[in-house]
């Protein structure tokens, strides 16, 4: 059995490495610098001109929001999970609801919401 998952790893991995390259190499003409510092003008991925600087600027944009949002959110919470800075009970409580809510599905909440 270790031999027959050394053998199905390998090949996974062997996969894995012919995509990306397939992907880079047929790629990499159509990487040049004009094309990550212009804005689109148009149909750039139709063979016209323009870049992707406005998808570069969003994603920055949006890792640099959610990263302080998760801050000023995650830790507060991190501080009032601790035993030392609030209550035993409050923190017992918390952590309880904790764990029950990471044993729920994720459909079941999805199914909650569609709803």
């Amino acid at each position: 059995m270790k031999g027959l998952m050394v053998v199905s790893v390998s090949m996974v991995l062997a996969i894995l490495i012919a995509v990306i390259l397939v992907i880079t190499l047929r790629g990499a003409a159509s990487l040049n610098w004009s094309m990550l510092v212009q804005t689109p003008k148009g149909g750039y991925y139709l063979g016209k001109e323009g870049g992707i600087a406005n998808a570069i600027v969003g994603s920055v944009y949006l890792t640099l929001g959610a990263t302080v949002l998760s801050l000023l959110l995650g830790l507060p919470v991190a501080f009032g999970l601790q035993k030392e800075y609030t209550g035993r009970r409050l923190s017992h409580i918390t952590r309880l609801a904790l764990d029950i809510l990471w044993g729920i599905p994720s459909i079941v909440y999805g199914l909650l919401a569609l709803s």
